[in-house]
């Protein structure tokens, strides 16, 4: 038999995975007539179904580390410049090592993320058009999940919600506020199933609310190599998602579920990878993504006329620096620019 193909490590941010990597490898799979067998995925949170169809293989680097070693590790991989695996890490490579000693398969060969990386690369520099990923990436809906492990643990309609800290969602007393507010009129209307894992794998820090009647929490149901696939599960059984606008709020229209991210800061982030989600999940009939700022979302409050949603005050907007030229944003121009206007 040919030797295995494995499919990894991936080692960075989910939104990257289900926007770029994903859709990449569905694109691969339709170039080139990959046996499915052949080829094992290594990821970790048992995302093994955001793979299907292209291989029901898939290996977890959390099945063979520690939430904390895990996490350890990818800071040091991180601290060493490679947040975005453009290359091979020593990280990258150990998980390898131990992936062919399980698969007893010493030759096996390797589809490295780097390959996504650095084809994607001047997109994400604005040094090439959106034309670029669209033509080395196919975006469907993920096949529908099994939830019979946990459905006696969801109500039988409920939003489902994460919010968590980055750098366009900063942990603010206002944004704490914000949240506490937020949830506590939607638990007056709904009853909202929390993600939160009950603990951390990467840079994210939870917001946990406390004392809602209609709170579900179900952390006790994941262990680190299922935490992402029971949020998949929660996720695709919800009327609709609402959170912190980074990598998870884009997983819901995947499965039909409708999405709406938050952020306060919007310098924190790069607006290509919005751009991308926008188009994308333009063409999913029964879906749809909306990334808003906070501070605009009293306009919501205007035309309903209920002020169902927490005020944030308008003041200390960050500025945002948009820069003329092809592809309109230079990732490295913009953080110089902001810099010198010390934003």
């Amino acid at each position: 038999p040919k030797d295995k193909i494995i499919v990894g490590p991936w080692l960075s941010e989910v939104g990257f995975e289900v926007l770029y990597w994903i859709p990449f490898l569905n694109w691969v799979r339709t170039h080139r007539d990959f046996d499915p067998e052949r080829l094992v995925v290594v990821s970790r949170g048992g995302v093994s179904h955001w793979y299907k169809p292209f291989t029901d293989n898939y290996f977890d680097i959390l099945d063979f580390m520690s939430p904390a070693d895990y996490l350890r590790a990818n800071e040091k991989r991180m601290a060493q410049g490679k947040q975005k695996q453009r290359g091979m890490s020593e990280f990258d490579r150990d998980i390898l090592r131990i992936t062919k000693q399980v698969l007893k398969d010493k030759d096996a060969e390797i589809l490295h993320p780097a390959t996504m990386y650095n084809l994607f690369m001047p997109y994400w520099k604005r040094r090439a058009t959106i034309d670029l990923v669209e033509r080395f990436t196919v975006f469907c809906k993920h096949q529908e999940i099994d939830c019979s492990d946990i459905e006696d643990r969801l109500p039988d309609s409920y939003i489902a919600t994460r919010f968590y800290f980055n750098d366009a969602f900063p942990d603010t007393e206002q944004n704490r506020v914000f949240i506490a507010q937020l949830l506590g009129r939607l638990t007056q209307k709904h009853d909202v199933v929390l993600l939160n894992p009950g603990f951390a794998t990467d840079d994210h820090w939870d917001f946990t609310p406390e004392g809602l009647e209609r709170l579900h929490t179900v952390d006790d149901l994941m262990t680190p190599s299922t935490n992402l696939e029971i949020q998949t599960k929660v996720i695709s059984r919800a009327k609709a998602y609402i959170g912190t606008y980074g990598g998870l709020s884009y997983l819901p229209p995947f499965y039909g579920v409708s999405s709406l991210a938050l952020y306060s800061r919007p310098q924190g982030f790069l607006y290509h990878h919005l751009e991308l989600a926008d188009r994308v999940f333009l063409c999913m009939d029964d879906a749809t993504f909306t990334a808003i700022d906070v501070r605009d979302i009293d306009l919501f409050n205007i035309i309903t006329g209920e002020g169902f949603f927490p005020t944030m005050p308008r003041e200390g907007r960050g500025k945002r620096v948009v820069l003329g030229g092809p592809g309109s944003l230079d990732t490295e121009k913009t953080e110089q620019a902001q810099a010198e206007m010390k934003v």
